[in-house]
């Protein structure tokens, strides 16, 4: 009997000392944050972020007793794409979202992660953006002044969308107006076509006006802005792609440098996993970005070998042009073309 009270006593005892109650939701000290986007709230990363990334950064706070209290202004309803990175280095705004090809003259040597044709796949390509930035110290110094990445995101691969019956080569687009931006705008402008840039709230009308005949991005966004409703066509490179659209998310470094050490952790614990989650996710999610176009009708175009290779060659004159500009102005852009050349083969299977 003794020996069994003994023993009760000692459970007790060590559940006394090891128990710690669950914090309640009403105890746990909230971080106001804002973020900024262009894009709507149905898009893929919005619902990524919302109904993914949030829980599990939030389920990990709480352990340490904090909780992100997050005010989300989308499509462009606080800052206009073209402000929101700089209001976030200017600590107007908390976090946003950054498109590596808008960004060039912020971030000179990133533009080469919106290269085409470079062989990676959307996963093989965050490997090779995380190896830059550990190789190549100005590749990794360019985002680290006034802000901390949370997360990266490669969307589905770009295609040509257009409105050009039977364009498919390079020489088919010699004078079309084409939205893109980044280094895509400088292989339209080689090939003879007409770059345009415009926020992509005016895209739907200026298709459907004519004021540019086709649009150089990842399926997706035809889908969300209903542009396959005003397109006719849309060309699939063969055995590569027309590039993988780089964006990051963006958080101002003071802001991130005056978080308790916890949620900086967190937040930096979960960068490799968000990073590939929402990259995945999106990847999941494209065979239902086709259904609007093929309800309508549209041609999808998958190029030949032979096809893709004139792209491939107007690709690559257009990085060597690429490099030899950004090294006349002192920035290593050739180590950094030729590592991120070498890590693709090493990384895509």
């Amino acid at each position: 009997m003794k020996k069994l009270i003994f023993l009760a006593m000692a459970v007790l005892f060590v559940f006394t000392v090891t128990y710690v109650p669950a914090v309640k939701a009403q105890d746990l000290k909230k971080i106001p944050l804002r973020y900024t986007d262009h894009i709507p709230p149905m898009a893929g990363g919005n619902i990524f972020i919302k109904k993914i990334y949030l829980p599990r950064i939030q389920e990990q706070l709480a352990k340490i007793g904090y909780e992100l209290d997050i005010t989300f202004y989308h499509a462009g309803s606080l800052y206009k794409y073209s402000d929101q990175v700089q209001a976030v280095d200017q600590g107007l705004v908390d976090i946003t979202v950054a498109v590596i090809p808008y960004e060039t003259a912020r971030a000179p040597l990133h533009e080469l992660m919106d290269f085409g044709f470079m062989g990676w796949d959307h996963m093989s390509m965050l490997k090779v953006w995380s190896a830059l930035k550990a190789r190549v110290p100005e590749f990794g110094a360019e985002f680290s002044k006034g802000t901390v990445e949370l997360f990266r995101f490669v969307p589905s691969a770009k295609l040509i969308h257009h409105n050009v019956e039977g364009a498919k080569v390079p020489a088919d687009f010699k004078g079309v107006k084409i939205h893109t931006a980044g280094i895509s705008s400088d292989m339209i402008r080689y090939i003879g076509g007409v770059p345009i840039r415009q926020n992509p709230g005016d895209w739907y009308t200026s298709l459907d006006r004519g004021l540019f005949q086709g649009i150089i991005i990842a399926f997706d966004l035809p889908s969300i802005f209903k542009l396959y409703e005003v397109l006719e066509n849309h060309v699939f490179a063969t055995g590569d792609s027309f590039g993988y659209t780089p964006v990051t998310h963006l958080m101002n470094r003071k802001k991130f440098q005056s978080l308790p050490p916890g949620v900086q952790k967190v937040l930096m614990d979960n960068f490799d996993w968000a990073s590939e989650g929402i990259t995945q996710y999106e990847q999941d999610h494209v065979p239902g970005y086709y259904e609007g176009a093929k309800k309508k009708g549209n041609k999808f175009i998958y190029l030949t070998d032979e096809e893709t290779a004139l792209w491939r060659q107007a690709a690559r004159a257009v990085q060597e042009k690429w490099v030899e500009k950004l090294e006349k102005k002192g920035i290593a852009a050739r180590a950094a073309y030729n590592e991120a050349l070498k890590l693709s083969k090493q990384y895509t299977k």
